[in-house]
């Protein structure tokens, strides 16, 4: 989540998935990690496959590049793949959400509110 949030920039996400992320045990060194778009060395060998993933998809706006899921296929089974595929994009989805929210409540605001 904070991968592909981090990429976005979506405030609403990060905070969001800051706390989500704290709540179930990611340390504080590992979230600052995340937030600043790198994979920290805390991070468990099994998870490095799909941020990487996570990352290259979200820094390439979603433009499916099979070499890398088939990656993501190799270090996982197809059903944790597609899982992390889909969750990868769900997120995106609701950064570009909170990003398009954050612009109208700016215009609406006369640039008082949002960013």
């Amino acid at each position: 989540m904070m991968i592909v949030t981090e990429v976005n920039q979506c405030r609403y996400c990060k905070t969001f998935h800051s706390k989500l992320a704290t709540h179930v045990g990611v340390s504080h060194t590992e979230l600052q990690h995340y937030a600043e778009g790198q994979i920290s060395p805390q991070t468990p060998p099994e998870e490095i496959a799909g941020l990487q993933y996570a990352r290259q998809w979200a820094e390439h706006y979603a433009e499916m590049d099979i070499d890398n899921y088939r990656m993501l296929e190799e270090s996982y089974d197809v059903p944790t793949a597609t899982a992390i595929d889909l969750v990868v994009r769900l997120i995106w989805i609701g950064n570009l959400s909170g990003n398009t929210w954050d612009y109208w409540l700016y215009r609406l605001s006369f640039g008082r509110l949002g960013q």
